[in-house]
Order: structure tokens, then C-alpha cells, then sequence
């Protein structure tokens, strides 16, 4: 993939890039997968009686098992940063708040991961996005990378060019794509 450009028309600002086949088939793959996770977590979401009879819709208020969605869709609230705060208080608010906004969010995700894949092309080529779908990459892009991250093990102490002979070394070359494609649109987007 190229680095992202800025361009000015009469419709507005783009930003333009030219991705290979193999990249765009990377990306889709990956976005596709997130959504996957968000679409299962969504429909493994217990019925409320309530919900039914208003017709008001409401998440789960368990935080996700798996770390890939637990590191998509975190607590709001972390009580053990509070002194003094009782843990089981937070997990109260952290399952009504849970409860409230989770599909909403599930929702937002899965929202900017189909703008992108719209404005992918599948064989590769140019890439011009407006400013509300460069928001939407930037935003997919970093679902992306902390779905990766996640299941990678990725934290503050990673080397960020681990050994050859690391398991990973493959896909955090994939990580590192990812990063430098979303710091790029991020970098021409602020210009």
C-alpha cells in the first residue's frame, strides 16, 4: 500500500491511496473477522422479557470470556483504579452499563467495518475515501489491530521486531502493516 495522500476537489477533500490485491485481501479478511465476533457476541446476547414487551433492545451484562472481544468491547468502568473502591460495585455498573450501550457499540463497529469494506476494492487499486469514510478506516483499523494485538499477546513489553524464530514474527509483521496504514491516514487526515 502506498502512503495516503491529500487531495482537494470540488466535492471535498479525499485521501487517496493504490493497494495490492494481496493487501485488500488482507484487510477484508481481518475487518470480515471482527465482525464476525461482534455478530456472534450480539446473537449470544440473553433475551430480556422486558425487552420484548417495549421493544427496547439491551446487551449482555457479562463482560466477554474471550480476550479478542473483551479487548474490542472492555469495561467502562475499572474500579481497582479507585482507593478504596469495592470491586464488586464496579462490576454492577460495569454489567448495567454493559447492558445499555453494548449493542450500540456492537453496532457502531460493525457500521465503519462494512463503510470499509465498501470502499476496498476486492482486486486491489486506488483507494479514495472522503473525510466520513477515512474516519470510518481509521476507526476499523483499530479494531483491527486490537483484535490482532489481543490474540497476538501484544502489550508495552513486545519487542517490536521480535526474533526470526518467534511464532508470531509472521503476523506481527501484519500488525505492524495495519499500524502503518492507519498512522498514515491519520497523518494526512490532520494536515
Amino acid at each position: 500500500m502506498r502512503e495516503w495522500t491529500r487531495k482537494h476537489s470540488l466535492g471535498g477533500v479525499r485521501f487517496r491511496s493504490d493497494i495490492s490485491d494481496h493487501e485488500s485481501a488482507v484487510l477484508r479478511s481481518m475487518v470480515t473477522s471482527v465482525v464476525g465476533m461482534l455478530d456472534a457476541r450480539e446473537q449470544e446476547t440473553p433475551q430480556d422479557d422486558l425487552a420484548a414487551l417495549t421493544g427496547m433492545r439491551s446487551g449482555s451484562n457479562e463482560a466477554p470470556s474471550d480476550p479478542i472481544l473483551a479487548r474490542l468491547l472492555p469495561d467502562f468502568h475499572r474500579p481497582e483504579h479507585d482507593k478504596g473502591a469495592d470491586p464488586a460495585e464496579g462490576a454492577d455498573l460495569n454489567g448495567a452499563l454493559r447492558s445499555l450501550h453494548e449493542l450500540d457499540i456492537i453496532g457502531e463497529k460493525r457500521r465503519v467495518a462494512r463503510e470499509m469494506l465498501a470502499s476496498l476494492p476486492e482486486g486491489g487499486g486506488r483507494v479514495t475515501l472522503t473525510a466520513e469514510q477515512a474516519d470510518s478506516w481509521v476507526t476499523a483499523l483499530n479494531d483491527v489491530r486490537l483484535a490482532l494485538g489481543a490474540a497476538l499477546g501484544i502489550d508495552a513489553d513486545t519487542p517490536e521486531h521480535p526474533p526470526e524464530d518467534d511464532p508470531r514474527a509472521g503476523e506481527m509483521d501484519i500488525y505492524h502493516w495495519a499500524t502503518w496504514v492507519q498512522d498514515s491516514l491519520v497523518q494526512v487526515m490532520m494536515q
